[in-house]
């Protein structure tokens, strides 16, 4: 599905191809020509999601056209996707960024990532009390009848 989805984008004249990656950079997919696609292919997803990077630090990306003397490089980003299509210069911009809103609805999209999983705590266990065992006094706590006052653990003396 999704090598159709992309491939729907070259129905615009003068589409080379695209690509489509992850903000790690991770080649999600592509539809390239057969002259294009080699070893290179891998480490552009690499350099388009540090450009992404890079021109988002004023704010997000959005739209970007990048100008080169025969061709152009359109990125979009779309969610967590960039979509990057390689064109030739005198392409129509307008039609091309309709077609890539459609495609980019079509296409699906990255599968959230793992929440990652605390570790269950073993369950806090209260110091031992210290003993209260009732006298035969019938007093609680036994001796006097008044157990002596505390505060954060230390004894206050009263006097």
């Amino acid at each position: 599905m999704t090598r159709e989805t992309l491939a729907s984008l070259r129905d615009v004249d003068g589409v080379y191809g695209c690509l489509v990656v992850s903000p790690t950079g991770a080649l999600v997919a592509h539809d390239l020509p057969s002259w294009m696609q080699g070893a290179s292919v891998g480490d552009a997803g690499g350099r388009i999601a540090r450009l992404r990077e890079t021109l988002a630090q004023d704010g997000p990306l959005d739209w970007c056209v990048i100008r080169f003397a025969e061709h152009k490089l359109f990125l979009r980003a779309v969610g967590e996707l960039i979509y990057t299509v390689i064109a030739r210069a005198d392409i129509d911009a307008t039609a091309l960024r309709m077609a890539m809103t459609l495609t980019a609805r079509r296409f699906p999209t990255l599968p959230p990532p793992p929440h990652p999983v605390e570790p269950e705590r073993p369950a806090a266990v209260p110091p031992p009390l210290p003993s209260s065992t009732p006298k035969a006094t019938g007093m609680p706590f036994g001796g006097s009848g008044a157990r002596p006052r505390t505060y954060r653990g230390r004894r206050i003396d009263e006097g």
